[in-house]
């Protein structure tokens, strides 16, 4: 578990110093369990609130996910949320062919919180409300 940020980093040998360590400091495994508890408890709240605030939540988690590296207001989230005080951000190069699948992730992403935010404004809280369906049937 205490090698994981040494494995990533023997798969890429050309990186600059200051990138590899930019990247072992999130490859720490205590930092890995710590997202996936506030990624559990953002899920997990957001399904009693119902089905269209989980998919909501999830594309709100998804864009801060796929975008911090790129996006300095999703390193800011990405990093309060996780309670990273000794990091900063840190601009990388992005290829031509990764601003493709940029796009398509964010087309995603727009398409999940349009999603959630039609099916809440059409069926309304309660009956999006798993918990509220449970008590009244």
């Amino acid at each position: 578990m205490q090698n994981a940020g040494k494995d990533i980093l023997r798969v890429k040998p050309n990186l600059t110093p200051e990138l590899r360590e930019y990247i072992s400091r999130f490859a720490d495994p205590k930092l890995l369990l710590r997202a996936m508890l506030v990624l559990a408890v953002l899920e997990l709240g957001a399904l009693l609130l119902g089905v269209a605030f989980f998919i909501i939540i999830q594309g709100l988690f998804l864009g801060v996910a796929w975008f911090f590296l790129y996006w300095k207001p999703a390193f800011a989230i990405f990093t309060k949320s996780l309670n990273i005080e000794d990091v900063e951000f840190m601009r990388l190069p992005i290829p031509w062919w990764r601003v493709i699948l940029l796009g398509i992730k964010a087309l995603i992403i727009l398409f999940l919180i349009c999603f959630g935010t039609q099916f809440l404004f059409t069926h309304g809280f309660l009956d999006q409300n798993l918990i509220y369906q449970l008590i009244s049937h």
